[in-house]
């Protein structure tokens, strides 16, 4: 897992050319300003999820993980809490993996919280099983998902 500002995320990973379009998206006001959902980029290579809503606090966390996608989550405004656990040592699975959404569900403790203030941004990979959403109050948040064969990573 990667926790960073945009600014050093871009200079660090901008040698991934389709993760450097990853990021550079988030500079986008017109991105940054989108509705709540889904919206494409490249089909199904590069999406963006906007998520806008209020936080689920961390006694409702839900560690997730997937197989197909990175996700770059990144904080546009509010105080987002991210719970994070290393996916091999996920041994409960809350619910199986579902190809169609590229996710699995796991009901283990999270091992680390991490605070993830506005301006940056967490890129989670399928060894990061993740809690997202566990802050309280208003969070906007864009997550772009990157297949991960097209990453170059």
């Amino acid at each position: 897992m990667i926790v960073e500002r945009l600014d050093e995320a871009r200079q660090r990973l901008g040698g991934h050319p389709r993760l450097a379009e990853a990021l550079a998206l988030l500079s986008r006001p017109e991105v940054l300003a989108l509705p709540a959902g889904r919206h494409p980029v490249d089909g199904d290579v590069l999406f963006v999820n906007v998520v806008r809503g209020q936080g689920l606090g961390q006694a409702a966390y839900k560690l997730e993980a997937h197989r197909v996608y990175l996700d770059v989550q990144y904080v546009v405004s509010g105080q987002e809490i991210l719970g994070w656990r290393q996916t091999s040592s996920c041994t409960t699975v809350a619910e199986p993996y579902d190809a169609q959404r590229d996710v699995e569900f796991y009901a283990d403790p999270v091992e680390r919280w991490l605070a993830v203030p506005p301006g940056s941004l967490v890129v989670c990979l399928p060894e990061d099983a993740h809690a997202p959403q566990a802050g309280t109050g208003p969070i906007h948040k864009v997550v772009v998902k990157l297949r991960l064969d097209a990453a170059g990573l």
